[in-house]
C-alpha cells in the first residue's frame, strides 16, 4: 500500500465517530516511552482530497495562541523542552525522511513525498496539546474537557483538508538519552502506524511542539496537516 489509511476502505477497530484511532504498536517499544497517533479527515466547502465531510457553514473560530514559557511547569529555559533548533530541525530531517521511499512495516511502502514546511498555527495547537497533557499528567489525543486535534487545529484559524496528529512522551530516547527532537521523530520512523503519517504524501505542513512536566517527562506533539486551498 502506498497511502495512509482512508474512509474509502472498511474501518478499523478503534473508529469513533470522525476520528480514526490507529492503535498498532510500534515496531520497538523501549521503556519509559510512549507512543500514539491519530488521523482526522474532512472535506472543506471549497472541496478537496478523500475524507469526510465538513459542515458548509462551519464557523472558522479566531486564533488561539498560548504562551508556555511563564507557566508553573516548565522550568526557566525550558519551553520546547530547551531546544531551541526543534523548527528547524524537524522539518529538516521529515523532509530528509520523506525524499526517499519508505517501508513503515505493516503500512506498506511509500514512495518519495514532497517537503515539508513549518506552519506557526500548527505549532501552536501542538503547544496547547503538549501543554496540557504535561499539566493534567495523561497521554491521550482527545483532553480531559473533549477537544479534539482537529478542534485544536482549527481553533487557530487553520483550514485544512487534511490533518493528522502524533504524540509520545519520555525520558529517555532510543539511545538512553533525553526524547529530544532526533529522538522522537526516530520513534514514530520506526512505529509503522505513524511511519505511514510521515510519509503521508498529502500533507505539507507541520508544527511540532515539546513540553516538560516538573517529572521532567516529555510530552511531544506533532501535527501534520495540508492547508484548505
Amino acid at each position: 500500500m502506498t497511502h495512509a489509511p482512508d474512509t474509502d476502505r472498511p474501518p478499523p477497530a478503534g473508529v469513533r465517530r470522525q476520528r480514526l484511532r490507529v492503535g498498532e504498536p510500534p515496531a520497538r517499544r523501549l521503556p519509559g516511552l510512549s507512543l500514539a497517533l491519530v488521523l482526522t479527515l474532512a472535506l472543506p466547502a471549497c472541496g478537496g482530497g478523500g475524507g469526510e465531510d465538513a459542515p458548509a457553514d462551519a464557523p472558522v473560530t479566531e486564533t488561539v495562541s498560548q504562551t508556555i514559557a511563564g507557566e508553573a511547569v516548565l522550568p526557566v529555559g525550558e519551553a520546547n523542552c530547551g531546544e531551541a533548533a526543534m523548527q528547524t530541525e524537524a522539518t529538516v530531517r521529515l523532509s530528509l525522511l520523506r525524499a526517499q521511499a519508505q517501508s513503515c512495516g505493516s503500512r506498506g511502502s511509500f514512495a518519495a513525498a514532497g517537503v515539508v514546511r513549518w506552519s506557526q498555527q500548527l505549532y501552536e495547537a501542538a503547544q496547547v496539546h503538549s501543554l496540557d497533557m504535561a499539566n493534567r499528567a495523561y497521554f491521550e489525543h482527545d483532553g480531559p474537557n473533549g477537544d479534539t486535534p482537529a478542534q485544536r487545529v482549527s481553533d487557530t484559524g487553520y483550514r485544512y483538508v487534511r490533518v493528522a496528529e502524533n504524540i509520545a512522551r519520555g525520558r529517555s530516547g532510543a539511545g538512553g538519552g533525553v526524547l529530544d527532537t532526533a529522538a522522537a521523530m526516530q520513534l514514530w520512523r520506526d512505529s509503522p502506524a505513524h511511519c505511514a503519517n510521515l510519509m503521508d504524501a498529502r500533507i505539507t505542513e507541520i508544527g511540532l511542539a515539546c513540553v516538560v512536566n516538573r517529572n521532567k517527562v516529555r510530552y511531544w506533539t506533532l501535527v501534520l496537516a495540508r492547508p484548505a486551498s
